[in-house]
């Protein structure tokens, strides 16, 4: 998780060394979208917005969790 756009940024960087290491595995990236994100009074208000209040982050990685853990294994051929 970051707190700034998802285009270019941690993720990106963490996406491209799990590659180089050949490392397959799943990562969820979450940080605001790469688009104009208007001022706010609070950042819990424009958190909200954009699904990166606490309890939306929480929802969103137990979601994630329960895909993986449903997809059956890989196995190597």
């Amino acid at each position: 998780m970051e707190d700034h756009v998802l285009a270019g940024g941690f993720g990106s960087a963490v996406l491209e060394a799990l590659q180089d290491a050949e490392c397959p595995t799943a990562v969820e990236r979450i940080g605001w979208p790469d688009k104009f994100v208007e001022h706010g009074s609070s950042n819990a208000i424009l958190r909200s917005s954009y699904g990166l209040a606490p309890e939306d982050i929480h929802r969103r990685v137990l979601a994630r969790w329960r895909n993986l853990s449903a997809e059956p294994a890989h196995a190597d051929a």
